[in-house]
């Protein structure tokens, strides 16, 4: 290629960008409703203090390494699948 076709394709480029700006078109915004937050919340703090404790021993950060966390484990079987029920039922609730 000549520096003469080089330089015509890149202001060819330049000309496509200025058409292509999409700061004029309309933003998408799909707002997620108010009970997947609370899915979401619920799910966190459900199963973060377990997920915590399981990373804790596997780095070896806690003395014993091989914890037993039978409260958050509980605390985690009885809010995981409630929290992601809600969060499914509310993707598909109708907003009112």
């Amino acid at each position: 290629m000549k520096a003469e076709d080089l330089d015509k394709l890149f202001d060819e480029g330049k000309d496509i960008t200025q058409h292509l700006n999409f700061s004029n078109k309309k933003k998408i915004k799909r707002k997620l409703p108010k009970l997947f937050w609370v899915g979401l919340v619920l799910f966190v703090l459900g199963s973060a203090p377990l997920l915590i404790i399981i990373t804790l021993a596997s780095l070896g950060i806690t003395k014993d390494p091989n914890p037993n966390p039978v409260g958050f484990g509980i605390m985690a079987m009885f809010t995981f699948w409630p929290s992601i029920g809600i969060m499914i039922i509310s993707l598909f609730k109708k907003n009112k």
